[in-house]
């Protein structure tokens, strides 16, 4: 595994000058919807994709890939798999707000092993490493674990328009409310991915997501719970997979308390 991590901490670093270039040579982006207008995708996700790509077809040729982009169907997680979010956050990206990142986790045996989520703009690298902790900048990171509700501030990623064609609408509404009226604060950046790094730096204390997907918070799933944070599926998610698209990262008690709400 050290292999794989030594490869994947250099993957994701290098992505740092491809980005920082474009942003410099584009006074703007412009990005190509994929559907629905809040989704986007421009060439800078199609160039950092596409590096990590080569370089990992290049390092371990037999492992499967799962990337937002270009392999986007989810395949077997038993066998070797790098799970890749060229840019988290592509929306912010697009309008100049600085939070997106580059997000890349490996899963193998049905388990999330290793996670990395580098934000280039502020030269931040988040890494997990299953059985060895959590780390920012080689710094490790330690729980800030909060049990009590009306002292949290939770973090939220909650597309409506993708609840509404699963209709789970009132589900969510119920639990962003007691959210809402129970905790000290609710927030939502928009980057999954960074914002569960954030919960395993104690910045956030949970974060509630819905319909999200395996590259959305594969990386950032490991990193908090290396850190000592819980991630439990939201119903109808399930907890038999490693990526739940619905759930709740926090503290044990937070995450038990949210579930009763929903």
């Amino acid at each position: 595994m050290n292999n794989r991590l030594e490869f994947l901490l250099k993957s994701v670093r290098s992505c740092g000058p491809l980005i920082q270039s474009h942003r410099k040579q584009h006074t703007s982006i412009v990005p190509k919807t994929k559907g629905a207008i809040s989704e986007l995708v421009t060439d800078l996700d199609l160039a950092v994709e596409q590096k990590l790509i080569q370089a990992l077809q290049k390092s371990f040729p037999n492992d499967q890939i799962l990337s937002e982009e270009s392999a986007p169907n989810l395949g077997d997680l038993n066998k070797p798999t790098w799970v890749i979010d060229p840019i988290d956050g592509t929306t912010n990206l697009v309008h100049g707000f600085p939070a997106f990142c580059v997000s890349v986790g490996f899963v193998q045996n049905n388990q999330l092993c290793l996670g990395a989520v580098y934000a280039p703009q502020i030269d931040q690298l988040f890494y997990g490493i299953r059985g060895h902790g959590s780390y920012l900048n080689n710094r490790r990171l330690k729980p800030v674990l909060t049990s009590a509700v009306n002292e949290s501030v939770i973090g939220t990623g909650v597309s409506f328009r993708r609840l509404n064609t699963q209709g789970l609408n009132t589900q969510a509404e119920q639990v962003l409310l007691y959210i809402e009226k129970e905790t000290r604060a609710m927030r939502r950046l928009g980057a999954a991915a960074l914002e569960l790094c954030y919960v395993a730096a104690g910045w956030l204390n949970g974060y509630l997501g819905f319909c999200l997907k395996p590259w959305d918070v594969a990386a950032g799933f490991l990193i908090a719970q290396e850190a000592g944070y819980h991630v439990k599926a939201l119903p109808p998610a399930s907890n038999d997979t490693p990526v739940p698209e619905h759930f709740i990262c926090s503290s044990e008690v937070i995450c038990d308390e949210i579930l009763r709400h929903q």
